[in-house]
C-alpha cells in the first residue's frame, strides 16, 4: 500500500457518495493539517491517515536473484479520519457510513490494498466559527492494509581480521 494511493481511492469514495447520495455534485475533499485554504463550498470533508502500524512479521521474498533486491511485505493497520464540516455534516457521515459495506466501496480499497476493519461512532464535533455555530462530524475507521518494502542486498566482497582485510 502507498499512503497516496489509499489518500486517492478514500477521496474516491467521498466524492462518488456525495454523487449519488446527496444533491451536491462534488464536494471538496482535503488533506487534514496540510494548511491549505479552507474550502468556500457549504459542505467539505478532510481526510487524515495514520501512520502504518505493522502487525507481526513481514514475510520476504526474492524479487530479483541477479540484484539480490529483496521484498518485504507487511501486514497492518492504518487509522483514517474523515471529517465534515458544515451543513448537515453529522447526516451526510452517517450516510457515507452506511456505505462502507457497498461494493463498489469494498472494491475500491480492495485495489488499494485495504479493507474496513472496524467503524468508530461518529463524533460530533460542532464549534463556533466567526461567531455562529458550524456543524462538524468525525468517522474513524480502522483498515487492514499492506505495505512493501524493497532492499538491495549485496554480497560481502571482504572481511576484516585481526586488522587485516581479506577478500572473498
Amino acid at each position: 500500500m502507498a499512503r497516496d494511493t489509499l489518500y486517492t481511492s478514500l477521496v474516491s469514495w467521498v466524492k462518488n457518495y456525495i454523487k449519488v447520495g446527496t444533491p451536491a455534485a462534488s464536494i471538496p475533499v482535503i488533506r487534514a493539517q496540510e494548511n491549505g485554504a479552507r474550502p468556500s463550498s457549504e459542505l467539505f470533508a478532510t481526510l487524515d491517515l495514520s501512520n502504518f502500524s505493522p502487525k507481526g512479521f513481514a514475510s520476504k521474498e526474492i524479487i530479483n536473484v541477479t540484484t539480490n533486491e529483496y521484498a518485504y511485505n507487511y501486514i497492518g493497520t492504518i487509522t483514517v479520519s474523515i471529517q465534515f464540516y458544515g451543513k448537515d455534516a453529522l447526516e451526510q457521515l452517517e450516510k457515507l457510513r452506511a456505505t462502507t459495506e457497498h461494493e463498489y466501496t469494498k472494491s475500491l480499497l480492495n485495489d488499494a490494498g485495504s479493507a474496513i476493519m472496524t467503524q468508530g461512532d461518529i463524533l460530533d464535533l460542532t464549534g463556533l466559527k466567526d461567531s455562529r455555530y458550524e456543524e462538524r462530524g468525525r468517522l474513524e475507521l480502522v483498515m487492514h492494509t499492506t505495505f512493501r518494502s524493497t532492499e538491495e542486498v549485496n554480497w560481502i566482497e571482504s572481511v576484516e581480521i585481526n586488522g587485516e582485510t581479506i577478500s572473498i
